[in-house]
This record gives structure tokens, C-alpha cells and sequence, in this order.
């Protein structure tokens, strides 16, 4: 069952999402609520502002006018479909929650009205059984307004349930979206967006934040002579150990084939230099073994180029500093750092 502060969060997502289809003027469709899940989520970014700017004066913006700026959103998400079942999903939740609460108020209000003219009659009876009957017009009528009380309470917990299963769902596929199927480190696509959004945070600045383009000197070496199975195994041994040489704050991916990349934020160029190197000693500290056989595949190394964050440069600029520094590592003979200022 979920807890007090997952529903306060399931139901302020909710709110949210319901007030931004009134500020912008838009119907409860699938579509619309599927772009402001999303939105609210954090997966996708810029939906409002891109609503307000098409809905300025003196143009001001029809319905296909907004919809193709929402739909152009959620078509850049490799989740779609999962976010467009979600937010039909959770438009029919949000319905039913609203329906039942309406209902709910009306009976509120009846029982009022009626509570009024029970005392009006009560200040008016002289008749015991007269009394009686007033009493247990009122106690009826209270029982009905507990039980529809308690439907509600149900159909709200039912509600946070449902939606909070879809949450889990969503966040299991943007798991999945973002991650390497061999090595499980984030991929390139979820690098460069986390890049991305360390560039505008101030602690990153002034040179504190540094890329470490990393590649398998010889990889090809060991797919050629073993064959893909064995590389994989190298693949997932380098992610193991890159994973366990880094704080909990870096981010690691597999960039492509190969090749492994570091963000670092909140580090100088002469810490991340250490790091880097304690890293490239281990990696060619570790034996290459198969498993059961102890097979002995020859020496692990590493080629590393890396580089610092100079505010306000794109992360294209960076990544290709970095990259370039890894390249200059691997032209100088391989199992060295070369640092790219």
C-alpha cells in the first residue's frame, strides 16, 4: 500500500497536470496528459514555455497550433507509447477521482439541506414516534454519506495504486532506455543529457568539472583471437572497474564499441588527474582470466583522454577536447593519460 507522502506526491503530480491542460486552455486528451506526465516527471523539458510562446498575443495559438507543439515533445521520447498509455491511464484515474469527489460534494451539500429541515421538524414535533422517525430519516441519511465517504477513500487508494504501478512501469523502461545492454552502464544517449545539464550548475564551473574519454587498448585483439564472448567479458570487466574507481556522484557510460566515458562534476583538473590514474594502474593490475579454466588472456590496459569544463563552452566542445586528448593517448603508444587543457 503506499504511503502518506507517495500519495501527497501521486496526487500533487495530478493537480499539476490538471492545472497546466486549464492554464493552456486544453482538453483531458491521452496526448495532452501524456506530454504533462511527462513534463512533470522531468523526461521531457520546455513544453510550457514552448505553449506560452505560441499562445502570445497578438497570434494567438487554435488547438492544432498546440497540439503539434505538444506532440512534437512526446515524439522525442523513445517512451511514447509507454507515457501516452500512462497519461490515458491516469486521465481516467483523474477522472474518476474528480467524479466521485463531485458526487461526493453534492451529497455533502444535500445532507446539509437536510439536517436543516430535520431540526426545523424536531423543533416543530410534539409526537414521540414523530421524533423517532425524524431521527431515523437523519441517521439514514448520515450512513449514506459515510459509506459514499468510504467509496471515495477506496477509489482514491485504488487511484494511487494504479497510477503508482504505472510510475514503477515508466521508470523501469527509462532504466532500460538509459542503460548499456552489456556492460549495464548508462549509454550515450543518457550521457550526453546528464552532460548537458551539469553545464548550467555554478559548482561546475571555473574548471570543476572534467571528462574522461577512456578506450580497451587492443579490444580488437581479443574479439579477433577469443572471440565476442570473451569481449564481452572485457567490456563488463572494464565497466565493474570503472564503477568501483569513481565517487557515487560521477557518471559512467559506454559511449560506443570500445570506448567508455566519465563525467566528473564537482572536481579540479589536478584531482580528477589523480583519480584517473589510480584507475589505469588498476586496469592493468587486474589479470585477464576465464572463469573455471583460468585461461590467462593477456594484459588489461587503458588509453585515457581527458579535459575540464571551461564555462560557457557547449558539451560538444568538451566531448570532442576529451575525445581528441584520448586520441593523442592512443597515437603516443596506448596505456597513458593524456590530459587536454
Amino acid at each position: 500500500m503506499p504511503h502518506d507522502n507517495d500519495k501527497a506526491r501521486i496526487l500533487a503530480t495530478l493537480d499539476r497536470m490538471l492545472d497546466d491542460l486549464d492554464r493552456h486552455d486544453l482538453p483531458a486528451r491521452t496526448t495532452f496528459l501524456a506530454a504533462f506526465y511527462a513534463e512533470a516527471v522531468g523526461e521531457i523539458a520546455g513544453l510550457t514555455d514552448a505553449l506560452n510562446q505560441v499562445e502570445q498575443p497578438p497570434t494567438k495559438a487554435d488547438l492544432n497550433q498546440k497540439t503539434q507543439v505538444v506532440c512534437s515533445r512526446l515524439l522525442s521520447l523513445p517512451e511514447f507509447e509507454e507515457f501516452t498509455r500512462s497519461g490515458g491511464l491516469m486521465a481516467h484515474q483523474a477522472e474518476e477521482i474528480l467524479s466521485s469527489a463531485t458526487a461526493m460534494e453534492d451529497r455533502a451539500l444535500a445532507y446539509g439541506q437536510h439536517l436543516g429541515l430535520a431540526t426545523e421538524k424536531l423543533d416543530d414535533a410534539d409526537d414521540r414516534e414523530e421524533i423517532q422517525k425524524i431521527i431515523a430519516e437523519v441517521s439514514e441519511e448520515t450512513g449514506g454519506l459515510i459509506d459514499q465517504n468510504h467509496g471515495l477513500v477506496e477509489k482514491l487508494r485504488e487511484s494511487t495504486e494504479t497510477i503508482q504501478q504505472l510510475q514503477s512501469r515508466l521508470s523501469e523502461i527509462q532504466d532500460l532506455a538509459a542503460k548499456d545492454a552489456v556492460t549495464g552502464l548508462y549509454n550515450r544517449r543518457y550521457f550526453e543529457r546528464a552532460l548537458n545539464e551539469m553545464l548550467p550548475d555554478p559548482r561546475n564551473h571555473e574548471g570543476r568539472l572534467c571528462v574522461i574519454f577512456i578506450d580497451i587498448d587492443n579490444f580488437k585483439g581479443f574479439n579477433d583471437s577469443y572471440g565476442h564472448a570473451v569481449g564481452d567479458m572485457v567490456l563488463k570487466l572494464v565497466a565493474r572497474i570503472l564503477q568501483g574507481s569513481v565517487r557515487a556522484q560521477d557518471i559512467c557510460a559506454r559511449y560506443g564499441g570500445d570506448e567508455f566515458v566519465v563525467a566528473l562534476p564537482g572536481i579540479v583538473l589536478d584531482d580528477a588527474h589523480h583519480l584517473a590514474e589510480r584507475l589505469r594502474a588498476r586496469m592493468a593490475s587486474t589479470p585477464l582470466r576465464k572463469r573455471g579454466t583460468e585461461e590467462n588472456f593477456g594484459q588489461l590496459t587503458i588509453s585515457m583522454g581527458m579535459t575540464a569544463y571551461h564555462h560557457p563552452e557547449s558539451a560538444d566542445v568538451l566531448i570532442d577536447r576529451a575525445d581528441g586528448a584520448l586520441l593523442r593517448a592512443k597515437d603516443a603508444g596506448k596505456n597513458i593519460l593524456v590530459l587536454s587543457e
